[in-house]
């Protein structure tokens, strides 16, 4: 999981406020969403890998084609030691590529590929393009072409398959990565463009092949703001669900069924206001998270759980202080089908700094395919020092009051010439931890504040008056 971008929302806006020392959009109520575009047929990219790890899209539609109008290009991203290859995969592939199968439909026996492509591949890094044929489920020739290096200009690759295949077969799963992922060798920048891609050897190229990357399909991807999800299933667009314990939303967490060195198994999917470090050898100290000093406070949330073959979900909390793990808890959630209130004692000596919570959609050890496809459902957390307000604020009407400018360099009119706003009505500011950082009392229909002490960056405004929200939105400060 990555680092959670600070720029993101908090959490209960829409139907109410964050207060102070709450954890992050613990209600759900605020998602963050984009529509992305996809190259059609290759069902599996790193796109929503990243996206719900806060990271930038990497698997990109881009007009400076060899042919046509379009070719794909494949970035390594990352940060603060987290790192996601760009790829593309137009099947499901498992964690070993020899036991690749599956993709799209083809039976004619090709004796190589050929592209083109751009390249600006690290220093030690190693961009690949990944060919693997199977008949009957079964895997009958698996390909792999290195590429190294920068090429600025669009070249030719044209690799044989070596050992040819022996049987024709019935499919192909076709992908490309900008980094070598078989090595587990990711190097942040290294990126691969490709354009033009085709079959040698053969009367027919497949209908689904879409080598020459014209055709692309949208998704509108979303996640829980502030929230890290990582789930195996990475064709999965949402995890929304409007299954609320309170509010309109809560987050949904289904186990999912996936390939690897061992065979099948399931594979939880996770949601965390933290991160686990990629490539630490195994000596992973959970980051992230957010501020955290109480000794003593419990978490509290609502959950419900549809088990599989006796599965259970998970939820777990670390505190830290200087970096360093100085107490956590793991605990098991039992099925059931209606909203069930959870308890968690935390505790910490010396005082912490940081808290992380972490939920999971099972146990690891719930690996049988048969507890694939339990799901967990979770909404309200909040720590019982700091509980949340979701519900407490009434929408009184759709508003129109003008914020301008915005973005702005601290100093914003509110214009409410439009409403008939009394005096008293109060403009509240938050950051993207939900904590309140300016306030202000409104007089008349029109406003000017100054909000140059603050500094740049995302910010949320509500405007409400007594037991009643009137607006809200979102203000940018800019140097």
């Amino acid at each position: 999981m990555k680092t959670a971008l600070l720029t993101l929302v908090l959490g209960a806006l829409s139907l109410g406020a964050v207060g102070q020392g709450s954890i992050p959009n613990g209600a759900f109520e605020n998602w963050t969403s984009t529509n992305v575009e996809n190259p059609k047929y290759f069902t599996e990219t790193s796109n929503q890998e990243v996206f719900s790890s806060s990271l930038p899209l990497n698997c990109v539609k881009t007009t400076d084609a060899y042919h046509g109008s379009f070719a794909v290009k494949l970035t390594s991203v990352g940060d603060q030691g987290n790192y996601m290859p760009g790829y593309m995969v137009n099947g499901d592939p498992s964690n070993n590529p020899e036991d690749w199968h599956g993709g799209i439909p083809y039976n004619q026996q090709a004796t190589g590929m050929r592209g083109y492509y751009k390249s600006d591949v690290k220093a030690g890094d190693t961009a690949l393009v990944l060919v693997a044929f199977s008949k009957a489920g079964v895997n009958i020739g698996i390909y792999v072409y290195k590429i190294t290096g920068t090429q600025s200009s669009y070249a030719l690759f044209n690799f044989t398959f070596d050992p040819p295949m022996l049987i024709a077969p019935d499919s192909v799963l076709i992908g490309a990565t900008s980094s070598n992922v078989l090595a587990d060798d990711i190097t942040v920048g290294s990126w691969l463009q490709l354009d033009s891609i085709s079959f040698t050897g053969v009367s027919s190229q497949p209908a689904n092949l879409n080598g020459s990357f014209e055709e692309w399909v949208t998704t509108t991807y979303e996640r829980p703001a502030i929230w890290n999800v990582e789930s195996d299933d990475r064709s999965q667009p949402s995890f929304k669900s409007t299954d609320a314990y309170k509010g309109s939303y809560s987050v949904r967490l289904e186990t999912s069924v996936g390939e690897n060195e061992q065979g099948t198994r399931t594979y939880p999917t996770t949601l965390s206001t933290g991160y686990y470090p990629e490539n630490c050898g195994g000596n992973c100290i959970e980051q992230g998270g957010y501020p955290f000093s109480n000794q003593n406070d419990t978490l509290v949330f609502w959950y419900k759980y549809t088990a599989a073959a006796g599965s259970k979900g998970v939820v777990s909390y670390v505190v830290k202080k200087s970096g360093q793990v100085i107490n956590g808890n793991w605990i098991e959630l039992n099925a059931s089908a209606t909203y069930q209130k959870f308890e968690v004692p935390i505790s910490a000596s010396p005082a912490p700094d940081t808290l992380i919570v972490n939920f999971q959609s099972c146990r690891w050890e719930d690996s049988l395919v048969i507890q694939g496809g339990s799901i967990l459902i979770v909404d309200e957390v909040q720590l019982k020092s700091a509980p949340l307000k979701t519900g407490l604020w009434t929408i009184k009407k759709t508003a129109n009051i003008r914020v301008y400018p915005n973005p702005s360099k601290g100093i914003i009119q509110i214009d409410a010439a439009e409403e008939n706003l009394t005096d008293g009505a109060t403009f509240v500011v938050m950051n993207a931890l939900g904590q309140e950082v300016h306030s202000v009392v409104l007089h008349g229909a029109t406003n000017q504040l100054s909000l140059t002490s603050l500094p740049s960056g995302a910010y949320y405004y509500v405007i409400r008056s007594g037991e009643f929200k009137i607006q809200n939105g979102k203000l940018i400060i800019n140097d």
